[in-house]
């Protein structure tokens, strides 16, 4: 349950999830928590707040350690494109090791 509340006995099935298409909080509530007090929602929905704040903040700190190495990855993936492309149009077709190779390894390279 996404508010940390026992739904046990709940109708199963009877009612999309919350991670589903079309999600429609009061038929979910009313499905798994009709026998729920008020308070215990209110409980419930700051515990929600609360786990989800703590993934946001986590999320946000992995961007932070990955942001330099994706945009080095993103900078090569754009060089290899481009060699790509120059092969594409004409590229060294003699050369021994095929068309491709010399030019391709180059820009992996960095």
């Amino acid at each position: 349950d996404p508010l940390g509340l026992s739904d046990a006995g709940s109708p199963r099935g009877a009612v999309a999830g919350p991670t589903a298409r079309g999600f429609d909080a009061h038929a979910y509530l009313r499905a798994h928590h009709q026998t729920t007090s008020f308070a215990q929602l209110q409980s419930g929905w700051a515990t929600l707040k609360a786990r989800l704040g703590s993934q946001e903040r986590r999320l946000r700190g992995v961007v932070r350690e990955n942001l330099e190495a994706f945009l080095r990855s993103a900078a090569r993936l754009e060089r290899f494109a481009r060699a790509l492309e120059r092969l594409g149009r004409g590229g060294d077709r003699n050369a021994p090791e095929g068309p491709t190779a010399s030019a391709l390894a180059a820009t992996a390279r960095g």
